[in-house]
């Protein structure tokens, strides 16, 4: 059985896409990089992707523990997270991720891409409750999803964040990276491209 709340908030975002993004409230118009690894690494990667993109899933699943591992873990590479919005999943899927504590952002990240090729397949209402069975096993109620997800504020603070981030690193698909500022020439995105270019970049 819908939730009728469910549903309203659905329509909310539904309606929220077609907005222009406009000011918002002072405490709503920060929007927080999520970062990955230590501060002082000397090397900082920031990867754009999709929650609804199928190669920014690949990417999550075939090589990024590599990288997480014999990069991000011994302190070499931080990583700052930046999500695209193409389509509603995108940014569904990224105030669902944010909803929870940041300690679990990158949790959810990893339920989500798992669950890629569902966001393309279901009908709008399915997918957000989908998005809903994500957080609960995060260990959030689904009182607090609602609040999350019918943030209109934020839903607009997080356009115009994703149109800023976009814009000045110049982005046009997805997955992109800058590698210490710098845009990586990978063609394949397998991990050996990764490993030439994160390499290159510690010898600096």
């Amino acid at each position: 059985m819908k939730s009728p709340f469910r549903t309203k908030i659905l329509a909310l975002c539904v309606a929220a896409s077609l907005w222009p993004v406009t000011g918002v409230a002072e405490d709503r118009t920060t929007v927080a990089d999520m970062v990955l690894g230590s501060p002082d690494a000397p090397v900082t990667m920031v990867m754009y992707c999709g929650f609804a993109r199928k190669y920014c899933a690949a990417f999550h699943k075939n090589i990024f523990p590599r990288i997480k591992i014999n990069y991000i873990v011994n302190d070499n590479v931080r990583l700052i997270y930046r999500e695209v919005y193409y389509n509603l999943p995108d940014i569904w899927g990224s105030m669902i991720a944010r909803c929870a504590p940041a300690d679990r952002y990158f949790r959810i990240v990893a339920l989500l891409y798992s669950q890629e090729e569902y966001w393309f397949k279901h009908a709008p209402e399915e997918i957000m409750q989908k998005l809903y069975s994500v957080e609960r096993i995060a260990g959030l109620t689904n009182g607090r999803m609602d609040e999350c997800m019918s943030d209109t504020l934020f839903y607009e603070a997080l356009l115009a964040w994703y149109q800023k981030n976009a814009a000045a690193d110049d982005i046009y698909a997805v997955p992109s990276f800058l590698i210490n500022g710098k845009k990586p020439l990978i063609d394949r995105y397998d991990y050996d491209e990764f490993v030439v270019w994160l390499d290159a970049a510690l010898s600096e």
